[in-house]
Order: structure tokens, then sequence, then C-alpha cells
């Protein structure tokens, strides 16, 4: 058996090495070898393999070009002198295939990434850099020497040192060396005393007097290790300072002894004081620059506590822009995370992603959402993304990259979870990847076409993270994370994980970030609340209501007007309070995001309305732009807004819902204050299909007054007490109305949905807000009224009269004249449709057929030749389409202009 070229110790008390991670918890020198297997195809036999013998070190073995592992070799750190000489081309090679590495999946780019910034750091200064521990030279004989690396692992410490392979064969441990002190192996070797009395004598020291200093020194001693011993606990960083945009990995550790040291990272909680300077994603202590200033960081385990301080400075314009991955290529439904770099000329790349906008050529094609993008349908298109660099000008700078969406045949899909033993409170990261028939992987973990259930249900909750399922953990015991992915066209696959949800609690009481917010006026914020009691209700008050206060039922905060507030947080026995600061904040710009807004039939969205704060405006300069923060729902005033026959608008949440597919994108405008408006395009797509109406929440029937007119005018006859309830889309039409009722009598029935009245659109109105409209503009003869029927075609109608017209999902594409004459002509009309079922024409006054029955599929278009149609005056003509789908006919409205030659 081949002897390794060294061992490195990775336990976690380890004096000289510890794991790098490529995510919380993951180490790069993974016990499958995946990684190995990225390695090798990247770099071939210039990287070494890595094989866990042990149960904490792990063994380093280079390799012959026919793939044997060599044994018996020489094998010593290389010098920076072998670097720059006769190792120098393999040197090169290392750096140059790096930089051409293909990382297609998430998981290869995070690997990518995280090596990029290794190499980088330990080849940075070849005089007095660490490369030593990591680039090795060896040869076998008297063949010339071979550079390898060593990766996966980095040093505890960083006081200067030098490598050492311990001389023992059967140990080879790699060690760290500090100067004056031995190279004495902790895997093997231990120190010898020599003979006491023999040389006390020599010196002529008695041995009551050597044992009485003896006796002094080991207490000395014994004093001196009690102070040496005490963990304390270590941040690295502890102060950074860098730009807007950058990444700060931090590192806890718990030192004692001064020599042993144990990284509690992993299990660390980070709190920065400044959450609108850095964010962090959960399970992660990678905090992202989000925005000019400072702010400290508390990183908690238990009522231990450690703290670091970052400042954060605004980037200064990128000379272009950069999207990484740069070669994207996705399947339908598959998700990917990209990057905007800002590239510069003398200093590294910044990353620009949380600040872009972002849209695509072909929203169709691929969907975009805050640096994640998602393939919507086969083809090619381009993403697009924009950084606003000038405030007074509007100057913008451009990101482009090429996206290829193919269609996948998802064969099966494999559900994980990181951790699979959560506590109560506790998270666990989720993960679904797809494989097609060609065994081809794809990332399906945000995809709008899976769907995450647990069983059974109190076991825990899906939370999602900025688009990022987790899973947290409510109850103790075994459960089953379960993830569906249903395609287009009805196909369906599943998977299971088990999983557990220890009786530990991750909380102690409530936990609420931060202690202190800076907010601007209509700012929204969701507050963080942590807590292991899923039974007793929160309640969140302000001390100052029109400063800020709780938005809803929710967790968030709305900021009112300047001033300041205290918040209480408060469940049960336990409270906490979050100072608040409200100022007036200078809006450079609003933007909706995302801006082009793609739903499936049936899926949601979260959209937002974010404002660009303005820092400063410094004079005969540029404004400098400083956070971006989002807006309160309810500051919003909706110019336009989607078809409620197309979407379900929730203006209070801004939780869109997908009805029935849209021919075209329609256009949605919020308005803020009088000065800034946000456009955005909903599109949605899938299958042709209405939504079925139980989808609709029916909630208790509205207390409709002694008389039972409540929304009535005088004369218009009478409600039932339960024949209409209140619904989060409007008004649903219940059992109970009376025969002369003048819903009944406009042709409305139980189970439609009263969605506008005389235009107004009752969707996502609360019933207060229901109340106070009616109240003013109760129901009367001429009131017109637009409803889903029990089919889901939209129709509307005038009360007081019989006349119903249902807008189908319908449309005109196309109308030719032909044999005009001073008296009549017919009309050849061409019309697309979305549902299957039968279509003609007829005259909208006197129901005349024009045209006979003609079957169409969904997605079809047809051409209808009419029968002879009377000239009017004007020259604009309305039809009715009608469209029989078992016995149930609906009609459609359509105008057109007579077009003469």
């Amino acid at each position: 058996m081949a002897e390794p070229i060294f061992r490195v110790d990775l336990a976690n008390d380890a004096r000289d090495f510890r794991h790098v991670a490529t995510e919380p918890g993951l180490g790069m020198l993974d016990r499958s070898g995946s990684n190995y297997a990225i390695m090798q195809r990247w770099f071939g036999n210039l990287v070494a393999e890595p094989e866990w013998r042990e149960k904490d070190r792990v063994s380093f073995f280079v390799k012959t070009d026919d793939d044997a592992r060599m044994d018996h070799v020489e094998v010593y750190s290389a010098t920076k002198e072998d670097l720059e000489g006769p190792l120098n081309d393999q040197y090169n090679s290392i750096q140059a295939r790096l930089k051409k590495a293909r990382a297609d999946s998430p998981n290869e780019q995070t690997l990518h990434r995280v090596l990029r910034k290794n190499f980088s750091a330990i080849t940075s200064d070849l005089e007095n850099g660490d490369h030593e521990f990591f680039l090795f030279k060896y040869r076998e004989g008297r063949q010339p020497w071979k550079l390898v690396w060593a990766w996966g692992f980095q040093r505890s410490d960083q006081e200067p040192a030098t490598a050492v392979i311990c001389s023992n064969d059967e140990c080879r441990q790699l060690l760290v060396k500090h100067p004056k002190e031995k190279a004495h192996c902790p895997g093997c070797a231990t120190y010898t005393a020599g003979r006491r009395r023999a040389a006390n004598r020599l010196m002529g020291i008695s041995d009551r007097t050597w044992l009485l200093g003896t006796c002094v020194g080991l207490l000395l001693l014994l004093a001196m290790c009690v102070y040496m011993g005490q963990p304390q606990l270590i941040v690295s960083p502890a102060v950074w300072e860098g730009h807007q945009g950058s990444r700060i990995t931090y590192q806890v550790t718990e030192k004692s002894w001064f020599i042993f040291n144990k990284d509690l990272t992993s299990q660390m909680v980070p709190e920065p004081s400044n959450q609108h300077v850095l964010a962090f994603p959960p399970l992660s202590t990678t905090a992202m620059a989000v925005s000019p200033g400072k702010t400290s960081v508390s990183f908690k385990l238990g009522s231990r506590v450690v703290q670091a301080t970052a400042t954060v400075t605004p980037p200064p314009p990128p000379k272009s822009l950069l999207i990484e991955p740069a070669d994207l290529q996705l399947a339908v439904g598959s998700t990917q995370e990209v990057r905007v770099m800002g590239q510069y000329e003398d200093i590294d790349p910044i990353d620009f992603t949380s600040q872009v906008v972002w849209s695509t050529d072909d929203p169709s094609i691929l969907r975009s959402y805050a640096g994640k993008i998602e393939g919507g349908a086969p083809g090619e298109t381009r993403l697009n993304a924009f950084l606003l660099v000038d405030a007074a000008t509007e100057k913008t700078i451009r990101a482009e990259a090429k996206v290829v969406v193919v269609e996948a045949d998802y064969q099966a899909i494999t559900v994980e979870m990181e951790p699979a033993t959560v506590a109560l409170g506790g998270k666990g990261k989720v993960k679904v990847t797809g494989r097609d028939a060609q065994g081809k992987e794809y990332d399906l973990t945000n995809s709008s076409y899976l769907k995450l259930s647990i069983t059974p249900e109190p076991a825990a909750m899906i939370q999602s993270a900025g688009s990022s399922p987790l899973l947290v953990g409510r109850q103790a015991g075994d459960a089953t994370l379960q993830a569906t992915l249903q395609m287009p066209g009805g196909s369906e696959v599943q998977d299971d994980f088990a999983f557990k949800v220890s009786s530990e609690s991750m909380i102690v009481g409530l936990e609420v970030q931060p202690a202190e917010l800076s907010m601007v006026v209509w700012e929204g914020y969701a507050l963080g609340i942590n807590t292991s009691n899923f039974t007793d209700p929160i309640e969140i008050t302000s001390s100052n209501p029109d400063v800020v206060e709780r938005y809803r039922e929710s967790y968030s905060l709305a900021a009112r007007s300047p001033g300041e507030a205290i918040v209480t947080v408060k469940q049960a026995d336990h409270s906490a309070t979050v100072k608040v600061t409200v100022v007036q904040g200078d809006i450079a710009s609003l933007h909706m995001v995302p801006e082009n807004i793609n739903l499936r039939v049936g899926g949601e969205i979260d959209v937002s309305v974010q404002g660009q704060l303005v820092k400063e405006r410094p004079e005969g300069k540029p404004p400098v732009l400083g956070r971006r923060f989002v807006v309160a729902p309810d500051a919003l005033v909706w110019a336009q807004q989607p078809k409620a026959e197309n979407v379900r608008f929730d203006r209070g949440s801004l939780v869109m819902t997908g009805l029935q597919a849209t021919y075209e994108p329609q256009q949605v405008l919020a308005l803020l204050g009088e000065e800034w408006s946000a456009l955005g395009y909903v599109s949605v797509v899938g299958g042709g299909d209405s939504m079925d109406l139980s989808i609709f929440t029916l909630h208790p029937p509205l207390a409709l007054g002694g008389s039972g007119l409540r929304y009535l005018g005088a004369g218009t006859g009478y409600l039932g007490d339960r024949s209409i309830r209140y619904g989060r889309d409007g008004l649903v039409v219940a059992d109970g109305l009376g025969a002369d009722s003048i819903l009944t009598r406009a042709g409305l029935g139980a189970g439609n949905l009263i969605t506008e009245v005389d235009g107004y659109s009752l969707a996502g109105l609360s019933q207060r807000e229901i109340d106070e409209y009616f109240r003013t503009h109760p129901f009367v003869n001429g009131t017109r009224l637009k409803f889903i029927t029990g089919n889901g075609d939209v129709a509307t109608t005038v009360l007081g009269t019989d006349r119903i017209i249902t807008r189908l999902p319908i449309r005109l594409v196309e109308a030719r004249s032909l044999n005009v004459t001073p008296t009549d002509f017919i009309a050849e009309l061409q019309i697309g449709v979305l549902m299957a079922g039968n279509y003609r024409v007829i005259d909208i006054n006197d129901r005349h057929p024009l045209t006979d029955w003609k079957p169409l599929g969904p997605q079809d278009q047809a051409v209808f030749r009419t029968d002879t149609i009377p000239r009017k005056q004007g020259d604009e003509y309305k039809v009715l389409i009608e469209r029989d789908i078992d016995g149930m006919v609906s009609g459609y409205e359509a105008t057109f202009q007579l077009q003469l030659e």
C-alpha cells in the first residue's frame, strides 16, 4: 500500500490546522471525495489526493500520469526560489487553470470561489507567506522535481512559522514550527526528563533546598496555568474596513492554554448592531457589506459574546460590470444564483449584486429576481443588470450575459437538509436537486414549480430567506420533509428526507434583532424574532405609533414620521425592546423588485418596492448614493395594478398569485408621495387553465346591520343575512340571495366573486376598507360590477338590467373587411383563445349567428368569416364571440373598425 507524503490533523482541538469550509459546517475535504474529483478535473495531478484513513487525520498522496499513487517519494516544502525558478511553469499552470476552471453547478461555483480566495491568500507574499504549508515539491529517485498543491485546510494561527514533516515514518504528520520552539509532534513524540539528583549534587544544591524551590515553582506554574487555561473567544477579523459589496468571512476560535484552539465559528450566532451596514445570510458567518456606515458585530454562543467592528465605505464607480458565472445554462424550472462584479484597474472586483436592477430580454424564457434566475421556457435570451452610478444625471452602466434554457425531462429529484438534526428554533438549509434522463443535474431549490411540506405538520415550518428555503424546528421528534416538483403538463416527481427535531432549544426565551434601528419615513423593516415558544402569541407595540408602528399582524415595522420610539416585543413572560430612530430620507429613485414579474398559473411571488437613498450631495459633484430601503406596502398608491382576472394582488403584503395566463405583459405602477414612482410589468404563463375558485378563502359573513341592506341603496331589493362574505380578493356571493335581489336579477349567483365596482378594485382590501367604500358607494341600479364566474370566466354586469357580458380568455388578433358596399360588408376576424372549446361569432344586439361553431384547442388561433353585416354610420362595430364548454355558453365582447381602401 502506498504511503502518503504526509498527514494533517484536522480534529476540533488540533494544534496546527483546521478545515477550509465551502459553506458553514461543510469542509472542503469531504469524506466522499466528490470535491477531489472536481479538483482533479480542473488541475490534474497538480493537486494532492486526500484520503480519510483515520477519524480526524487526512492523508495526502501524489499520483503518476496513469493515475497510480506514488510511493517512497522525497518531499519538501516549495520555497520562493523554487516557485520563481525550476517550478515556475507548474506554479503558473495552477494559477492559469484556476482562472479557466469551468464551474457549472452551484457546488462547483462555491468550491471555485473559495479556492480562488484560498490560493490568493497563501501566495500573496512568497517572501513571508504561508505557501510552504500547502505547496510542496516531490520526486521519485533522481527524477526532476514536481509541484503539488495540498488543499482544503488552513493554519489555526497566523504567527510566523515554518512547515515541518514529522521524521517518524509511521506518523509523517505536517507540523507548524514557530521560532525558538522545538519541532514537537503532538501525533507521536513525547518529552523525556533528565537525571535530577546527579545534576544537583554537582552544583552543590541540597535535596531540601531543591524540594522547597520546586514546590514554589510548581505553585507559580499552577497559578499561571489556571490563568492561561481560561478559555477565551477570539474573533477574526476583529476590525475590518472595506468597500460596500465586499464579503467578510468571520472566524471565532476558543483559545485556552495558548496552544489549544477550537473552532466555534459554525456554532456562533452573529448580530450586527446596524443591519443596514452588514447583513448575514441565514446559517452563515460570512457577512455582506450592504451599505456605507460603521457597525459592531456580536457573535453569541449561549451567554458568551465576542465582538468585532466593521466600517463600510462607498465603492468607487466601476469601470465595467461583469455577470458571474459567464456561461449560464438552465433547464426549465431550474434555478441559479448569479453575481454582478464591478471591475477596476487598480483594486479587486467589488460585488454589486444587491445594488443593481435586473431585467431579461424575454421574461417568458428567463425569470430574474434579486440575483436568482429561473428557466421559464426553452430558448436563448439575455440577462441584464443596470447600476445607477450618478443619481443627478441618471447615468447607468450595464452588464449582460447570454442565458440558454433547455427543456428537462426530470426523472428524479433529491431533497437534502444540512444538518439532518435541528434543535427547537434551530434552522436547517434545504437543497433540492433534479436529474434528467441523461443524468445531468440541476438545482431546483428555489424553483417556482417546487412545493415543500412537513409530516407531521407541527414538527417544523418552512421559512423563506431571500427566496431560499430554511426548515425551522418547532416540535421535538422524528419527521419527514417532502419535496414535490410539478412541471407544466402534469409530470410530477417526489422525494422524502427524514430529519429530527431535538428537544434541545437553540433559543433561551425571546430573541429580537436588532436592538437599535435607524429607518427613513415610509420604510418597512422586518424584525428578526426567534423563539422556541410556538404557542403563545407575540405582541409588538410602539411607544409612539405616529413615528413607527407594527405593520398589520406581521413582524414588520412601518416608519410614519421623523422621531424616536421604543418598540416592545413581548411573548408570555419574556420581552425585548428595539430603539427606533426615524429620519426624513433623501430619496433618489424608486424601483420595483423584480421589475419583470413573471408568474405561472397557481404560482406566487413576493414583490417589493425599494427606494434608493442619497447619502450626501457634495457641492459641484454627483450625489453620493446611500443604502436601499424597502417601502412599507401601505405607503404606496397603485396607479395601475394587474387585471383581477389574471392576477390576485394583495396590496397589503404585495403578494401576487397567477390566476390566468396573459397575452402580453401588464403594466403596474406604484406611487410614493408626489415625486417618486416605480414601474413594473406582470406576465402570467401556464397551461391556459384558470384557477379553481376553491382557492379563494371564505371568511366569516359580514355584519350586515339590522336592516340587512348595508350595501344596497333604497328600492334595490333584499340580500339575505349570509348572502355576501368578505374574501381577500373581493366579495364572495354565497347562498341566501333572494329571488328578487338586485344581484340575482343581474345574473349573479352563489360562488361568484365580485372583484370591481364601477372600476374600483376590491382585490387586496381589508374588510374595514370595503366597509368604508360601500358606506358612500352602495349598490344601486346602474352600478357596474366585474365578477369571476363559477367556471373561472371574468364577466361584467350592470345592476338593474339582465345584461351580462363575459370577458373570456379570448383576443381579437386582427380584423379585415371584405366585399365592402355602401350597405353591407363581410368581416374576417382572426381570434386567439387560451382554453379549448367551441367558438362562434354572433351579432351583439339580436344574438343572430354570424358564423358557424368552430372547435379550437388551447392556445389556438383561427379565422372566422362572418355573414353579411349591415353598415352603419361611424364604421365601429361590436360583435359577441361565444364559447361553449360542455353546454356552458359564455360571451366575449369584441370591438373592431371597418377598414376601407
